[in-house]
């Protein structure tokens, strides 16, 4: 009879916490959070129905997206130096909580645990053990981070009679000026996207707290139709107005169905009206939070931005990266040979080079360059590939403009390094 009396008073105590401390209410776990200082990412822990509180540093924080199946976001509440967001657990799963303001995020990985039992449930099981459900974690974030083009080069002189002893340093790399298909999104390519087919869960009504503590509501916009009319109006060339509507989209989604999608638009935008600064703006958060696909069409553009902007050294940085994740790239090998060229180092010039060739590189440029490299003085020179290479150039058409040195040199070789009939 006692031990069920202790039983009752502790499950009453339980029910008198538990309303005390709802949803929302002050009794919530405070966790404070500095963007810059947590370098826009940072894992919590909590525990499964015990409402906590996200506190932001600087005031106009948003939720951008979070994951609705385990967390239940309750409220929102400005005040002049921070945002408060009140998110309450209801699963077990791992989750996530992303936030925006301005052309700042925070990404929140907020691992759960489950409910520990109550003192009523230890002592009606007298102690008997419960196994723990093991934590599975979600994968990692993946930052990552991507294609470039050239005019032509000089005339180059070449000495037919003599050998050669260091690379001329007016054959330099060309720039590309063309757009490739990768590196532009196509028209198609957004109306795939934004295929009828694809619905948007509709967006909740959102509160927020004013200084007044009155509680006023953010009515829920209808995001698709504001990222579609900003698709439309970029497919018009109407760039003003398709900005305002994917900005709009941005700024103001909950579930955020085509976020990557509508950065990469805006990055677009910009590029169009060369603005290099909201440009970088756009691509840089693709690179860091896009999925795989735009990570890597973002990295390409960024480079190829950098590369004819004669920011060589940028570049390189960015055609390393994606050749991690596409090594085979004909264009990207192509452009960091052109680099390494121009840095004179001549041994990875040749090994991204070569390795392009393998892919399907064939440019009149590349195997002038490679032929020279070969013909230097110094620890590459290798006199049968150099002339293998100024053979490919006199085997091709007679306007090409360094044809000449190219034969030249071909007669020179056969007749004092090679019997040739």
């Amino acid at each position: 009879m006692k031990k069920s009396f202790f039983v009752v008073i502790i499950f009453l105590s339980r029910i008198i916490i538990l309303y005390f401390t709802a949803p929302g209410s002050s009794g919530a776990e405070l966790i404070p959070v500095d963007p810059d200082a947590d370098a826009h990412h940072k894992e919590i822990s909590v525990k499964r129905g015990e409402t906590f509180t996200i506190r932001l540093k600087g005031s106009g924080w948003y939720l951008n997206r979070y994951d609705s199946n385990n967390l239940a976001f309750k409220l929102r509440t400005v005040h002049s130096e921070y945002t408060d967001f009140t998110i309450h657990p209801v699963g077990e799963e791992p989750a996530y909580l992303f936030f925006s303001y301005l052309d700042k995020d925070m990404y929140i990985r907020v691992n759960i645990d489950p409910r520990i039992r109550s003192e009523v449930e230890e002592m009606l099981n007298d102690g008997g053990g419960m196994n723990e459900k093991k934590e599975d974690m979600p994968p990692e974030i993946n930052e990552v981070p991507v294609e470039s083009p050239g005019d032509g080069d000089e005339e180059t002189v070449i000495d037919s009679g003599t050998e050669i002893d260091e690379l001329p340093d007016d054959v330099e790399a060309e720039y590309l000026k063309t757009e490739t298909e990768s590196s532009v999104i196509t028209k198609d390519e957004i109306k795939k996207e934004t295929s009828p087919g694809k619905k948007m869960p509709d967006a909740e009504d959102m509160y927020y707290i004013t200084k007044d503590k009155e509680i006023v509501k953010i009515p829920s916009v209808n995001e698709e139709s504001e990222y579609r009319k900003g698709v439309e109006a970029f497919n018009n060339d109407e760039l003003e107005k398709a900005a305002e509507h994917v900005l709009d989209y941005l700024s103001n989604c909950v579930s955020c169905v085509y976020k990557d999608n509508a950065r990469f638009i805006a990055a677009e935008i910009y590029i169009k009206q060369e603005n290099e600064e909201k440009t970088m703006i756009f691509l840089d958060k693709l690179i860091d939070f896009g999925n795989l696909e735009y990570k890597m069409k973002a990295g390409r553009i960024k480079a190829d931005l950098n590369y004819e902007a004669d920011k060589f050294e940028d570049a390189l940085e960015g055609y390393k990266t994606l050749l991690l994740y596409d090594g085979n790239n004909v264009e990207v090998l192509k452009n960091t040979g052109d680099i390494y060229y121009m840095f004179k180092d001549y041994e990875n010039a040749l090994a991204n080079y070569e390795l392009g060739m393998e892919n399907g590189l064939a440019a009149d440029e590349v195997y002038f360059r490679m032929a020279l490299m070969y013909d230097s003085a110094g620890k590459l020179k290798d006199l049968e590939k150099a002339y293998r290479y100024y053979r490919f150039i006199t085997e091709m058409s007679p306007e090409f403009k360094h044809y000449q040195e190219a034969k030249q040199r071909v007669q020179f070789m056969e007749k004092n390094f090679f019997n040739y009939e």
